[in-house]
């Protein structure tokens, strides 16, 4: 390998491209820990170029490393490189570029834009100017918002493009490389009209500024430049490299190691990438098609993962591997279980690889089912509930059942709902009766072992007497009785445990619309758990008495009667649905003022059950929950 140093304006002035292999990961550099020391650094050392001390003015200032790997030239092709290591870097830089000359433009320093074009652009005689042109050109993910942004030509154009999204009352701006450009721009604008103490520069320095800005930019600011050799291995370059900058997630290494691997035996690297992985780089969300919010990249929303966020991605590599391997493995060591698994099976062909991939990608977007569900089926409204109850151990297990399962005619759609039906009713049973859920990730492993082993159709009476033959409170199926107990008795609501409280209500109501109702479309997401007594009870509340004896022993014997209310005011009678603004509006105040409001905005089956109760107190509350209770044992079947 041969190392070299160059400056912005020796690595960018020359007529030649940057090119991110299209199995590297998308952009991730954000203000917080990357954009605003980038900055800083640029900011200071054009300072140090305006100050008197020439001997800071002249100190270059390190950038961080690139490993490149130079391809054969190709006839009427510009010369290339690919980045094989500092691709955030390089591509920030080349955004941070783009606002300068923007901003320039906008000062009419015509001298200033030009001298940022050559750092920017390419120009003469190209094969494919679309894509030639780029000094840097990053990877199939980025590349539309890459364009957008350097092409755009001002801020408003690219506010225009990339709109922030609201979530509530806060706009929450566009990350990414939208996200960099309009960070960028906005800290050299104050810094055009701004001294450090805030007080106003005075116009004319603003030219001068922005000039000592480009010439620092270009000739102080330095990389360090590692040009591999044919015969190196990139990937373990790649892996050895990367402890500096943003940390690879471990679906970033799986990605660079397959198709490095790929790539090995000769495959056809762009067309397996788009074939099978740039789904998992571009897919959107859902979210956002009523006009509230643009969506999110699907892959790269933050999903809890016990005590810790992970990104779907690599939540799905994670639960794929453990569907494989039938083995429980550890989150943090994924890169290391994948490439066990990798080797410990025959891949060594591109045949071979390739449906590796493809393997993958039929899988992943099985799992995207998981999080996004088509609720207008049994199934779909069954995966829906399910990931409500939070539990992802249950997530190895469902992607057998509808991958390996389905396509060997192991497993049919009626009996697929059946036995996704006994899975959630099991979790819905133990959750009300708020038993521990340690066990979870060996039961399901077990229960996949169990399914997977020869090859007689799996049925949802198969499933129910493998479940009706755990014993013990760390993992038995509730019974009928038991259930009906914990259900009258047991304080379900807390507000680490909404999700799926809330889940069990909505499901409660929708099976409560027969055939005489007419259709409604509820967004039950968007409603709350309202309490009918209220929590602070005691401000517009008298004290009641229980007076049914079973529930009265079960809730506690040896409680005052303002104790047996404050545990019965969180168990399912007391507790319905509404929405935000309704919520809000009656909370806390008497059933008097509170059951009309209720009555009349509810479009709910759920809280049709008012209309004719006059007064509110424990005795009602346990008749409501009674009366729930008849739909929740039908909906929840139990071992019997």
């Amino acid at each position: 390998m041969e190392t070299s140093k160059p400056t912005v304006a020796e690595l960018f002035g020359q007529q030649r491209r940057f090119v991110v292999p299209i199995y590297q990961r998308q952009y991730v550099w954000n203000a917080e820990r990357h954009w605003s020391y980038l900055w800083d650094d640029v900011k200071r050392k054009t300072l140090d170029y305006l100050g008197p001390d020439s001997a800071r003015s002249m100190a270059t200032h390190f950038m961080g490393a690139l490993v490149l790997l130079p391809q054969p030239a190709v006839r009427n092709v510009l010369p290339y490189k690919e980045v094989i290591d500092g691709q955030q870097r390089i591509t920030t830089m080349q955004v941070l570029l783009a606002a300068i000359r923007d901003t320039a433009v906008a000062m009419g320093l015509a001298a200033v834009s030009t001298d940022l074009r050559r750092l920017t652009l390419n120009d003469g005689l190209m094969e494919n100017p679309e894509i030639e042109r780029w000094k840097v050109w990053p990877t199939d993910s980025d590349q539309e918002h890459f364009v957008g942004v350097m092409e755009a030509g001002s801020r408003q154009e690219v506010e225009r493009q990339f709109p922030a999204r609201r979530e509530g009352r806060r706009l929450i701006p566009p990350a990414g490389l939208p996200g960099a450009y309009l960070y960028f721009y906005d800290e050299l604008a104050n810094f055009l009209t701004k001294n450090d103490d805030d007080s106003d520069l005075p116009p004319e320095e603003a030219s001068s500024r922005i000039v000592a800005l480009l010439r620092a930019l270009q000739n102080r600011f330095q990389f360090v430049c590692i040009d591999l050799d044919p015969s190196d291995d990139p990937q373990v370059i790649f892996e050895a490299l990367n402890g500096r900058g943003e940390p690879l997630l471990p679906s970033d290494l799986i990605k660079n190691y397959l198709f490095q691997r790929a790539q090995q035996v000769g495959g056809n690297i762009p067309r397996m990438y788009q074939a099978y992985w740039r789904e998992f780089d571009s897919r959107e969300t859902e979210n956002g098609s009523d006009g509230e919010a643009p969506p999110q990249r699907f892959w790269r929303v933050m999903e809890r993962q016990g005590r810790l966020e992970r990104p779907r991605i690599d939540l799905y590599l994670f639960h794929f591997l453990q569907c494989k391997q039938r083995k429980e493995i550890l989150i943090t060591e994924l890169f290391k279980e994948f490439k066990e698994w990798w080797v410990g099976t025959p891949a060594g062909t591109v045949g071979l690889v390739e449906e590796r991939v493809k393997d993958l990608r039929v899988e992943g977007d099985l799992f995207a089912e998981f999080f996004e569900p088509k609720r207008i089926t049994t199934s779909g409204q069954h995966l829906y509930n399910l990931k409500a109850m939070d539990t992802s151990t249950i997530y190895p297990l469902l992607l057998f059942l509808f991958g390996e399962a389905k396509r060997a005619g192991r497993v049919n759609e009626r009996e697929l709902d059946g036995i996704l039906q006994m899975l959630e009713s099991y979790l819905v049973r133990r959750f009300v009766g708020n038993m521990t859920t340690k066990q979870y990730n060996r039961l399901f492993l077990q229960l996949l072992k169990n399914l997977s082993e020869g090859s007689a159709a799996i049925t949802a009476e198969g499933l129910r007497q493998q479940l009706q033959g755990l014993n013990g409170v760390t993992v038995e199926w509730p019974s009928d009785q038991q259930f009906r107990k914990n259900w009258l008795s047991m304080p379900i609501y807390s507000s680490a445990r909404t999700r799926a409280t809330s889940m069990i209500l909505s499901a409660i109501d929708q099976a409560l619309f027969g055939s005489a109702t007419e259709p409604v479309r509820i967004s039950y997401e968007k409603l709350w758990i309202e309490h009918v007594i209220p929590q602070k009870w005691r401000a517009y509340w008298s004290a009641g008495k229980l007076n049914d004896p079973e529930i009265g022993a079960w809730v506690g014997s040896d409680l005052t009667d303002d104790e047996r209310r404050d545990v019965v005011l969180h168990t399912f009678g007391n507790l319905t649905l509404l929405t935000d603004k309704l919520n809000r509006d009656i909370s806390n105040g008497p059933y008097t003022s509170k059951r009309p409001d209720i009555t009349k905005q509810s479009a709910l089956r759920l809280n049709a059950y008012f209309q004719d109760r006059m007064q509110w107190n424990e005795d009602e509350i346990v008749e409501r929950g009674k009366s729930l209770f008849t739909m929740a044992i039908k909906l929840w079947p139990g071992p019997a």
